[in-house]
């Protein structure tokens, strides 16, 4: 099992760097690579990304496939409402209507039987969440 954490994060680490590449390369089409302000933010969505895989990955090895996959994909949820604390823009009623059923499903997913949540389920909510961040960064 050390094997497969080590070549995925071997894997996320790789992934980073081309994420830094096609921010790095755009800039460099507008001429405007040198720019602090650039590189910064190539540098802050790589290390965003690397900290949601790294996550997921970690809480892969205590849940199951499945419920890592569907955990993950809060996210597409959490988007509106960080977008809405962070920028202000404030999510529709059908964000809301598919936060409620998400939580549902989270529910239902995640919850044992003394209403305690597993900690690869807890790890992969958490990368959702830098998912999100990642999305909106």
């Amino acid at each position: 099992m050390n094997m497969i954490v080590l070549v995925l994060m071997m894997a996320v680490t790789v992934e980073a760097l081309v994420e830094y590449a096609k921010t790095f390369g755009r800039a460099i089409i507008e001429k405007q690579w040198k720019t602090a302000a650039t590189q910064a933010g190539a540098v802050a969505l790589g290390v965003l990304l690397c900290a949601a895989y790294g996550v997921q990955t970690f809480g892969l090895m205590d849940t199951t496939p499945g419920k890592n996959a569907f955990l993950t994909t809060v996210y597409c949820i959490l988007v509106p409402f960080l977008n809405w604390a962070l920028l202000g823009r404030r999510p529709t009623v059908c964000n809301g209507l598919a936060a409620v059923l998400c939580l549902g499903g989270i529910g239902l997913v995640s919850l044992t039987e003394g209403f305690t949540v597993g900690r690869g389920d807890l790890l992969t909510l958490v990368s959702g969440v830098i998912y999100a961040a990642h999305m909106i960064a």
